[in-house]
């Protein structure tokens, strides 16, 4: 939940993409999610000096969609 307890689900560093003129943007799939179960994260920067700052927290709710075909 928003305000339960959140995890630890990275096991290193996620190394970001961009400038520091544009901006970076980060990329992390979570494999161990279940269709349409609402999922809440954070992210966690380490600046050059080893300050870490926390941001979020951001939802995310999986919905898996099946083709059937004709």
């Amino acid at each position: 939940s928003e305000n339960g307890e959140y995890v630890k689900i990275n096991d290193g560093l996620i190394p970001s993409k961009g400038s520091l003129e544009q901006g970076a943007t980060y990329t992390f799939t979570d494999n161990n999610v279940r269709n349409r179960k609402t999922y809440w994260y954070k992210i966690e920067d380490i600046d050059i000096n080893g300050a870490a700052t926390l941001h979020g927290p951001a939802s995310a709710t999986p919905r898996l969609l099946y083709w059937l075909g004709e």
